[in-house]
């Protein structure tokens, strides 16, 4: 048990030590969350989602996953067999609900990681499709 402790002391200790050189260099946020390998904002929010939505579907989390979300009845689809219909939004302002948001980044995810069993598998295989695919949780527009 006191190495554990130790092993954290000593990741906490060069954390601080990162953040006020960067500090004192005046390094940007990003690179300095890269040094550490830390996640943006940004890129924690699409993640949550990803893995709130991951609950719906297997019946984890509540709401239902069908009464957001509507599959794509399509038998020719490409990727993985959870494909779902984005609607067309009438106002701007829909397009940023959580069920509009998250479609885009599901879609583009690979069957391996749509076809876990638990949620902690979906959690590791998104860990490992962000460093196969660095930005895949940033928005680019």
């Amino acid at each position: 048990m006191h190495f554990f402790q130790a092993r954290l002391m000593r990741e906490f200790n060069k954390v601080c030590q990162l953040l006020s050189m960067s500090m004192s260099m005046s390094i940007p946020y990003q690179d300095t969350l890269k040094q550490l390998g830390l996640w943006t904002l940004e890129e924690r929010r699409h993640r949550a989602d990803l893995l709130e939505m991951f609950k719906m579907l297997t019946g984890k989390s509540s709401p239902k996953f069908e009464s957001l979300f509507e599959r794509s009845t399509l038998s020719a689809t490409r990727g993985h067999s959870v494909k779902l219909v984005k609607h067309r939004c009438k106002l701007d302002l829909q397009k940023y609900f959580f069920c509009e948001r998250v479609i885009d980044r599901w879609k583009q995810l690979s069957d391996d990681c749509v076809s876990c069993i638990t949620v902690n598998s979906f959690n590791g295989k998104l860990d490992m499709v962000r460093q196969k695919k660095m930005g895949f949780f940033e928005d680019h527009t």
